[in-house]
């Protein structure tokens, strides 16, 4: 199901727990963007908090060769998380009530999320799916963390999307 299903897939590998925030993968692109979708609608529900991991390699993820480029690695972070806010805004509007932690991370994306699955009561990340035989292969974050997550894994692709809720008149 979450390698070829046509609708969001739920894989529970272990008893999840009762409480606890909701993770997310985010990396901009438009697939991430429904991935962060589900993640908030998720996290709503569950009146828990969502935590948004960005996890982004910059120039080899070194700070000594970062610097012998001209770029403070200080500044390299911000501009992440400035990225990273950007992404998110929308859906920080649509979904006020949700509080919202951004993590910027330097190492692989499935390590990150991974740090999570003791805690979270749930983990969604996006899949590719552009043909009949690439949608029925995981990418590798997806991969990973479906033979290894202890929580819930939501597996989100293209066409899963959410719509932002609507907001009341007077809140433009």
């Amino acid at each position: 199901m979450a390698t070829g299903g046509h609708c969001p897939a739920v894989v529970v590998r272990e008893q999840p727990v009762d409480s606890g925030p909701v993770a997310v993968g985010v990396t901009g692109s438009p697939l991430s963007d429904i991935a962060v979708g589900r993640a908030f609608d998720q996290a709503s529900a569950r009146a828990e908090p969502l935590i948004a991991v960005h996890a982004w390699h910059p120039l080899g993820g070194d700070v000594e060769f970062a610097a012998a480029m001209g770029r403070d690695w200080a500044q390299l972070q911000d501009e992440q998380d400035q990225l990273l806010t950007g992404w998110l805004a929308d859906w920080q509007r649509g979904y006020p009530g949700v509080r919202v932690t951004r993590m910027i991370a330097t190492r692989r994306a499935t390590r990150q999320l991974l740090d999570y699955d003791r805690i979270a009561q749930l983990i969604v990340v996006g899949c590719r799916g552009r043909s009949r035989i690439s949608g029925l292969v995981l990418g590798s974050v997806p991969r990973v963390l479906l033979h290894q997550a202890r929580c819930p894994l939501l597996v989100v692709r293209t066409g899963h999307e959410v719509s932002l809720p609507a907001r009341p008149h007077g809140d433009r």
